[in-house]
């Protein structure tokens, strides 16, 4: 099919599936706590941030999701690591405060808006 254009699948163009949590250094400023859980892509020791998560998928990452969604925009989710269509709503709530689009989908843009959770009593972003 010589000359005949096709726009990749949605699936396609995704960002790979975050799979574990990663420790990240909340955003530089006079008064840093510490650090807050990010879903990442990667395993326990060598992971980075750039990945995403939607509807259907499930573990470390989207319960790491889950956690901050509860603990830094007042959710109450079940933190058992499935992105159904709570969670979904959920995370259009925090997009909404984070001011990104709610599309439901947590990608790099949702990811460097929104404030983490630290596993203790705050909740910070890092970017």
């Amino acid at each position: 099919m010589s000359g005949v254009a096709v726009a990749p699948s949605a699936s396609a163009a995704r960002a790979p599936e975050c799979n574990v949590q990663k420790a990240v250094v909340e955003r530089p400023g006079p008064a840093v706590r510490g650090s807050v859980r990010v879903p990442a892509v990667g395993t326990w020791q060598y992971s980075v941030l750039y990945c995403s998560l939607l509807w259907g998928d499930s573990g470390t990452g989207v319960a790491t999701l889950q956690a901050t969604l509860n603990h830094c925009y007042g959710r109450n989710l079940e933190v058992d690591g499935n992105f159904g269509d709570l969670t979904r709503t959920a995370l259009k709530y925090a997009q909404g405060r984070a001011g990104v689009a709610q599309d439901g989908v947590y990608g790099p843009n949702t990811r460097d808006r929104m404030a983490h959770w630290s596993g203790g009593a705050y909740c910070a972003r890092i970017a």
